[in-house]
């Protein structure tokens, strides 16, 4: 006895209530007993699709598609399928045929300005976007993704205008406060965006973007310990997250929490083995600790990711020869930087009382005649010393290993010049023309100073001055403390000054900024270069 086929409404029920398979057994009958049923094609096309299955789901939906070729819901679909499976000429196509014979069909225009956006055609989604809101004044998603397009075009105030404009149209739109939020952070309105994001955390407190953005806005604005717990947050919603794990990594190294950093670090490599800057910098976090065996094992990891880092194979080379770190890995201090340039001089500013550049223009202050000098800033980092040292100079050029830093710097247009460089490797190759260097918080990242006193000495006009600041040490030349900064010894300095032909013109000690609230000591010594022909 033959039993009535379910029709395609009890089918789609069955999907919808979570009996996927007995759905997709029932559709898969009807289409056996007719091939040629639109609607039964139609609804197992988007049934796979939802698993996930373009190809199928393609299949499905075309075949229904050269049945009805006028069906525009079900010609939209296939073109969302072929997207899917990156055919997006063929899924323009049929958009582009639908519109033809339907041009008041609201949702091909937005589709096809899906498409656009996904090629990077900005200016066409736009246009797409626009098309689909003429035809349907409450399309949001129109609205929605025409605020993203403007966006990728930096049209900044139209995509908040449209985005508003959702919101006027429905209030509730999440999506819609959030894109604006971050529109505020992308035009450096941090305060309000920071509102913004705020609000949002207290309706959605486990949104893993809402999270990252809060602990950006307070990096911005120099509030490290909120931006940490917010970092903390977005851990634990998301704990696959390599760049979140990484940052807590460098926040905990900054802090000389070394066993915390260590434990970040490691969980960036369980998400990605190969990440070439987690091993580099706990090959410095183990040698903070002493463990020069682990620190050697993750510095031959980072070899094996840059096999042509010649800096780095020089660690390695000391570390196997059972010598001590001579300076701090180019690598770790490009990746150290570059992740903290955007909020470099808030957090050393606002947070650790950041006291360098005041005390280095203090100590050279007695020296200085009316005179404009020729400068060189080296690891000039945002150039916080660049803007003390810009009225005493009549050219000041800046070198850092750090492309980011370097990016903020260019900014406050201070530089007559800036150059990409490692300091001891710039140095190499200048000539006796500067009137004055000055190394303010560089030389931390540095700990035998023979060869940059020498390349400074060289690099030096007669009578030249150079100025530096260093962390204090009382029983070693040099060692490399817990937060992966060495720290010198003034009777080192000193030798090196003599041996280098510097005469000593001042030298004081001073707190430099705070670590862990409390104040950190450093030296800043003023030397002169002594001419050839002076005796000692």
């Amino acid at each position: 006895m033959n039993t009535l086929l379910p029709e395609i409404a009890d089918i789609e029920a069955l999907f919808l209530s979570g009996k996927v398979a007995e759905a997709k057994g029932a559709c898969l009958a009807l289409i056996e007993n007719n091939p040629h049923e639109i609607n039964a094609l139609h609804l197992m096309g988007l049934m796979v699709a939802e698993e996930g299955d373009w190809q199928s789901a393609t299949a499905y939906l075309r075949k229904a598609n050269r049945i009805e070729r006028d069906n525009p819901m079900l010609a939209l679909h296939l073109a969302s399928a072929l997207k899917a499976t990156g055919a997006l000429a063929a899924a323009k196509a049929i958009l582009t045929e639908v519109i033809d014979a339907n041009p008041h069909f609201a949702p091909a225009y937005n589709n096809l300005g899906a498409i656009y956006f996904s090629e990077q055609q900005w200016n066409d989604a736009v246009a797409a976007y626009h098309a689909a809101i003429d035809e349907r004044p409450d399309y949001l998603d129109a609205y929605y993704n025409l605020g993203l397009a403007l966006t990728k075009l930096g049209r900044h105030e139209e995509a908040l205008n449209v985005y508003q404009a959702l919101l006027q149209i429905a209030g509730e739109h999440v999506g819609a406060s959030f894109q604006i939020a971050c529109l505020l952070m992308l035009q450096k309105k941090i305060e309000e965006a920071l509102q913004s994001f705020l609000q949002l955390e207290t309706q959605y407190p486990f949104h893993f973007e809402t999270q990252t953005n809060l602990a950006t806005c307070y990096l911005y604005l120099g509030q490290f310990s909120e931006a940490k717990l917010h970092y903390l947050k977005a851990n634990e919603i998301n704990s696959a997250d390599e760049q979140v794990a990484y940052n807590l990594g460098v926040m905990n190294m900054q802090q000389g929490l070394l066993d915390e950093a260590i434990s970040f670090y490691l969980q960036v490599l369980k998400i990605n083995p190969y990440a070439f800057a987690a091993h580099n910098n706990l090959g410095v976090a183990y040698l903070a600790k002493r463990n020069t065996a682990a620190a050697l094992m993750h510095f031959c990891a980072a070899s094996k990711l840059e096999p042509a880092n010649e800096a780095l194979s020089h660690v390695i080379a000391m570390l196997s020869a059972k010598k001590g770190l001579a300076f701090a890995p180019i690598g770790y201090v490009r990746s150290l930087f570059d992740s903290y340039a955007g909020h470099y001089d808030a957090h050393l500013q606002s947070v650790l009382n950041y006291n360098v550049p005041n005390l280095i223009f203090a100590a050279l202050n007695p020296f200085l005649t009316d005179e404009r000098l020729l400068v060189l800033d080296l690891g000039c980092g945002t150039g916080l010393c660049g803007e003390r040292l810009k009225s005493i100079s009549h050219k000041l050029v800046g070198v850092d290993v750090a492309e980011k830093m370097l990016a903020v710097a260019r900014q406050k247009l201070i530089y007559d010049e800036l150059i990409l460089a490692d300091i001891t490797e710039f140095l190499s190759d200048q000539s006796a023309s500067y009137d004055l260097i000055v190394a303010g918080d560089v030389l931390v990242y540095v700990g035998d100073l023979s060869a940059i006193f020498a390349a400074v000495a060289r690099t030096l006009k007669p009578h030249g001055y150079f100025v530096l600041t260093t962390e204090q040490s009382v029983m070693e030349d040099y060692y490399l403390g817990p937060t992966g900064r060495f720290a010198h010894q003034k009777t080192y300095i000193d030798r090196l000054a003599d041996k280098n032909r510097f005469e000593v013109l001042q030298y004081h000690v001073a707190p430099l900024r705070k670590e862990r609230d409390e104040p950190l000591m450093g030296q800043i010594y003023v030397l002169q270069k002594r001419s050839l022909l002076a005796s000692g």
